[in-house]
């Protein structure tokens, strides 16, 4: 990607002070972890806190994971149980269908 005073010097355009190139500041951690040595531990003990938590946090994440899944499962059951609904009453007649039908069958009857 070409930075501003890249362009305007290819260009021949008069660029401010504030545009020319500067020195990038070095970059630094986000978290600066402490020696385990500085703290006090020795590093066994520090090795089984790590994997503690780390053992605890995939518990946690398979839980949240489990009850996800949960969720979703219980949405399609529910869309199941609306649908065999839906279809109960689509397969059911309509009465006034059925009574017209009765009708049709009372005057067959009754014109012989």
């Amino acid at each position: 990607m070409k930075r501003l005073h890249e362009v305007l010097e290819r260009t021949g355009a008069a660029a401010s002070s504030w545009l020319s190139p500067r020195e990038t500041p070095p970059a630094r951690p986000l978290f600066v972890v402490a020696p385990a040595a500085s703290v006090g531990l020795d590093p066994a003990e520090l090795a089984r806190q790590v994997d503690e938590a780390r053992a605890e946090a995939e518990l946690e994440g398979l839980k949240a994971a489990q009850d996800k899944v949960e969720a979703v499962i219980e949405r399609y059951m529910d869309g199941i149980q609306r649908l065999a609904e839906v279809a109960r009453e689509a397969r059911r007649p309509v009465p006034d269908e059925v009574v017209a039908l009765a009708v049709i069958v009372a005057r067959e009857i009754l014109g012989r």
